[in-house]
């Protein structure tokens, strides 16, 4: 009787150990983001939830970071009495995630940072779909951010 409680015993904590392993090999496949999982999962949207180390982004709108591996083509384009526009070409998952984030923060503030530096806050009006952005700011910032995305990109 001793046997088949200790054999019991054993087949429940194999199992166990099994359903484990199995269960993280399985989360490893659906979570295929580099970031950390902070206990929820993924924001709406589908977007994972990364943690940051303060300066080390030359560039967020709200949430989304836009690091140099996401832009795709980046310009500076000059306009009027020091200010410029920044034209960037984003990869397809920061561009879903931006549009994701503004479609659900219509009639929302939407901060502008550069380098931990708040530049700007505008309303969203409408969700901003599609790979091609550009953000209004002033020329010698505007510089700056395209020199940090280069330098990160090579």
């Amino acid at each position: 009787m001793a046997i088949r409680k200790l054999a019991s015993m054993t087949l429940v904590g194999a199992v166990a150990l099994l359903s484990f392993w199995a269960g993280s090999t399985y989360r490893d496949m659906i979570y295929s983001d580099a970031c950390l999982d902070i206990g929820g999962g993924r924001e709406p949207g589908g977007h994972q939830i990364c943690v940051l180390v303060a300066g080390s982004t030359p560039l967020r709108l709200g949430p989304i970071l836009i690091m140099p591996e996401y832009v795709a083509t980046a310009d500076v384009e000059v306009v009027a009495d020091g200010d410029a526009l920044l034209n960037l070409g984003l990869n397809k998952d920061v561009a879903a995630a931006l549009a994701a984030y503004t479609e659900n923060a219509i009639g929302k503030p939407l901060d502008i940072v550069v380098g931990g530096q708040l530049v700007n806050s505008v309303e969203v009006r409408e969700a901003v779909t599609g790979t091609q952005i550009s953000l209004a700011m002033p020329a010698g910032l505007a510089e700056k951010v395209l020199k940090d995305l280069n330098a990160g990109r090579n």
